[in-house]
């Protein structure tokens, strides 16, 4: 090794690629990589995954991360989340097949979330997506939501929450920090990460 190369560095494990850390960044990586679509237009396509949303509007308390996605940085997510093929929460990871629309469907679901609001803008959200294999996709937006701290994901449980039995209750305010979303159905808001 010549005097002015670099010395490798040690960290005493060696680097393992199969590591779930190594793989959830790597595919972190290529959902970032995603263009980036207005809400309401994201054309249908087939598959589950990994999905980030974005708030660009004027509404007051979530100026703060408008501000950073402003001019399309897209530095801060308002919403991480996934959708996996039907039964993939009760062991479906490996089942081989179309996935169908289910993520398509799950952007869909936000998009009629956000216009359930009577304080929010569907034209002031945006997003990106990636179809991932099943057994991949909670490893994936587990570390996007650990990256970014999305306030959906921390401290408005539920605002993307696909509930079972959604639409037997009524419709109530959702609350959070100021911020107050009449019209939105099925929601709780939490506090200190606990719901109220």
């Amino acid at each position: 090794m010549a005097a002015n190369e670099p010395k490798p560095k040690s960290t005493g494990a060696p680097y393992d690629p199969l590591d779930l850390k190594t793989l959830a960044e790597s595919m972190a990586k290529v959902v970032l990589e995603q263009p980036v679509h207005p809400l309401a237009q994201v054309p249908a396509f087939e598959g589950a995954g990994v999905y980030i949303i974005y708030y660009t509007g004027s509404y007051e308390p979530y100026k703060s991360i408008a501000q950073k996605n402003k001019g399309q940085k897209w530095e801060q997510p308002i919403y991480v989340g996934e959708a996996a093929r039907k039964g993939g929460r009760k062991g479906g990871v490996l089942v081989e097949g179309p996935a169908g629309k289910v993520l398509f469907n799950r952007l869909k679901n936000h998009l009629d979330s956000i216009r359930n609001t009577k304080n929010l803008k569907a034209d002031d959200f945006w997003c990106r997506y990636l179809a991932i294999k099943d057994f991949f996709i909670p490893l994936c937006e587990s570390l996007l939501i650990d990256r970014y701290i999305p306030i959906w994901n921390k401290v408005i449980d539920g605002f993307g929450n696909k509930v079972v039995g959604a639409g037997r209750e009524q419709s109530r305010t959702v609350y959070v920090s100021g911020a107050e979303h009449p019209g939105t159905p099925r929601f709780s808001p939490m506090q200190d990460g606990c719901p109220r």
